[in-house]
């Protein structure tokens, strides 16, 4: 339903990330689901963990933190990829370019004290 949306909004790709859950992140998110979905908290906590090296909640290795690894991880990216081709959202991200940038004067902003900060 997300990526749909996505789409009918007019994105134009999509990405994705394994939930990171750093430092005391990982406790509230845990306590969430033990009090939101009692039933079903053990399931996705085993499932968070099979994504993870040792079967931690977390790991901030670079690379890992972004995709996790194991079946789980890969079953999630491979639905992703599957999901985000249905949708039109598999092409490539346009190329930024600063060439239309201007930087607003600051009457035309209102927040002359924010802008200040800058220079």
């Amino acid at each position: 339903a997300l990526l749909e949306a996505a789409a009918e909004a007019g994105a134009t790709s999509a990405g994705w990330i394994l939930l990171r859950l750093p430092w005391q992140v990982k406790d509230v998110f845990v306590d969430w689901i033990r009090r939101e979905f009692p039933l079903r908290a053990d399931h996705i906590e085993s499932l968070m963990r099979q994504c993870r090296p040792d079967g931690r909640l977390y790991d901030a290795s670079f690379g890992a933190r972004q995709r996790g690894q194991g079946a789980i991880a890969e079953q999630i990216g491979r639905a992703f990829s599957v999901f985000s081709k249905r949708f039109g959202l598999d092409r490539a991200m346009p190329r930024l370019s600063s060439a239309s940038f201007r930087r607003p004067l600051i009457e035309e902003r209102g927040d002359a004290d924010q802008l200040r900060l800058f220079g």
